[in-house]
């Protein structure tokens, strides 16, 4: 039975050869990685297809400078982060805030008819963590996805975020604290743990 990395660099063979059919088990492999690194750090719905489909094109492009140095998926990780941060680089004067405050639109509607304490209410507990992950800066929660939902270990977040091993663990242990510090400044213990 052939591990992984063997999977993947008779894929890459394959794709370098002329097959670019091939190129779809890298896409089917790895679109859920991309797709939640994207979804966290861009808060706009609209432009995240885009993005995601940018991210493959460069992973595409740059098949022939992956040299097996790390996993396909940590390579595939840093090329999401890094596009998702020249987007919000771009982006920061017109569109990015930092927040992550949500658009207005459909829920402000919504929201209108009810009072804010009803709506507390109906929001459960993970509900109300995503947002508060949400609005973490990009660093915390991309560093906080990619440990708790991804189940990568420090030394592949410093890889893809480039970044030590001890500002990986740092950058987790301010993200816990400041989410921490955020729930129970906005909802009330009962409120949360209900």
């Amino acid at each position: 039975m052939i591990n992984e990395q063997e999977k993947y660099q008779r894929i890459i063979s394959r794709i370098l050869a002329g097959d670019t059919n091939a190129f779809l088990a890298i896409v089917d492999g790895h679109k859920k990685l991309v797709s939640r690194m994207v979804w966290k750090m861009i808060n706009r719905p609209a432009e995240r297809e885009d993005i995601c489909q940018d991210i493959f094109f460069k992973v595409y492009k740059n098949l022939t400078k992956f040299k097996f140095e790390c996993k396909l998926s940590t390579w595939i990780a840093r090329i999401t982060y890094n596009t998702c941060l020249n987007y919000l680089n771009k982006k920061r004067p017109a569109f990015y805030d930092d927040s992550r405050q949500p658009d207005a639109g459909i829920q402000t509607l919504q929201d209108l008819s009810k009072t804010a304490v009803h709506h507390l209410e109906e929001q459960d507990t993970s509900s109300r963590l995503r947002t508060e992950i949400d609005r973490l800066p990009v660093k915390f929660r991309t560093a906080l996805m990619l440990f708790h939902l991804e189940e990568m270990k420090y030394e592949a977040i410093g890889e893809i975020m480039n970044l030590p091993v001890g500002t990986v663990k740092s950058h987790l242990f301010r993200a816990r604290r400041l989410l921490k510090d955020k729930l129970e400044n906005k909802y009330n213990r009962e409120e949360l743990w209900q």
